[in-house]
């Protein structure tokens, strides 16, 4: 039997499916491409979002290192020398105020005194201090009262408050009592000045000098007073924020869950609080989010980070699609240059 010989398609036919080849060659290598270096770009500003978190973490760590210090020195201060002039304490903290930023609004030292000493304790003040007065409201049996603050000219009202007698400060006092490290308290007005804002005070329980302080009991039994740092959230944590140069936004709450009456801070000042609404943006779609817990003395602070819109006008994004545009129109000119050479043929 003999075969059909091949017969080329009509010139024609020819015009019509070459260039539709050409094109969705050129269109699928585009697709192709587009994809492979759209991912690639995706990675890179990963890369980026997530060292700009870690420098959210890192700048946070740093603005608790300063007073954290400046407390392990203080209570250094107080156990070398039992009890402590004002002026010795005041020579002390302008010692370290050079290495404090604004958001340290005062280092203080507060002694344990039990309520049927309150009197004697607060006649033996005012012999060196005639305007101190121990504040004795409540009905503990131990008052926290205030014997050291400086600068002054920041917190002068807190001089003799009995910082226990308010449910969570007198709460992380007596768990650093507990545990002998240093802990901070749930959100709280300080004083700052004439006035009060929301901010918190980090303990450092001082003990006995020489005292044995290897279990909960000893610790309790030999605990003196404690040293502490006033601490403003909003100023700690703006410059937290300034460290990314404005490309994160981020939240932080006291505890692991975000909620209204935990809320820290706010960089952007949006107050939304359901992960969809927040992470999403509702006005700016958010490229990158997370949302982590991170031990901070004794508590977990719960960090809410997702980028900004300048985060996006940096972003690598848009190289993807040069790409894919670059692609499709030399698809559509090598589709028409063939379909040109195909006609001339005819």
């Amino acid at each position: 039997m003999v075969g059909t010989p091949f017969t080329p398609p009509p010139a024609t036919q020819r015009s019509r499916v070459l260039p539709a080849l050409v094109l969705l060659t050129g269109l699928a290598i585009t697709a192709a491409s587009w994809i492979s270096v759209r991912q690639v770009l995706h990675r890179e500003d990963k890369v980026r979002f997530e060292r700009l978190k870690e420098r959210i973490i890192d700048t946070a760590d740093d603005r608790f290192r300063a007073p954290h210090q400046a407390l392990h020195g203080a209570r250094a201060l107080v156990q070398a020398t039992g009890t402590i002039s004002s002026g010795r304490w005041a020579s002390y903290v302008a010692s370290v105020a050079p290495f404090l930023d604004h958001h340290v609004v005062g280092i203080g030292y507060a002694q344990r005194v039990p309520r049927s000493e309150i009197d004697a304790f607060d006649a033996r003040i005012r012999e060196s201090r005639p305007a101190f007065r121990a504040e004795r409201n409540g009905e503990n049996d131990e008052l926290f009262v205030v014997t050291h603050i400086e600068p002054m000219t920041r917190n002068a009202a807190a001089l003799g408050r009995d910082i226990g007698s308010g449910t969570t400060r007198r709460a992380a006092a007596l768990e650093a009592m507990r545990t002998g490290a240093p802990i901070i308290s749930r959100r709280i007005n300080v004083i700052d000045g004439e006035g009060t804002v929301p901010g918190c005070l980090l303990f450092l329980p001082v003990y006995r000098n020489g005292a044995a302080v290897s279990t909960e009991s000893e610790r309790s039994q030999a605990l003196v007073g404690w040293v502490y740092a006033a601490l403003r959230i909003d100023a700690l944590l703006e410059a937290v924020g300034r460290a990314t140069d404005g490309l994160l936004d981020f939240e932080v709450y006291d505890g692991d869950k975000a909620y209204a009456s935990t809320q820290l801070f706010d960089s952007d000042g949006s107050q939304r609080l359901d992960d969809a609404a927040w992470f999403s943006g509702r006005v700016h779609a958010a490229a990158f989010f997370d949302s982590f817990a991170r031990p901070v003395f004794g508590r977990d602070w719960l960090f809410r980070v997702r980028t900004g819109p300048a985060f996006d006008q940096q972003s690598n994004a848009a190289r993807a699609w040069l790409v894919f545009a670059a692609g499709t129109v030399l698809s559509l000119l090598g589709a028409g240059f063939t379909r040109t050479l195909v006609e001339c043929k005819r």
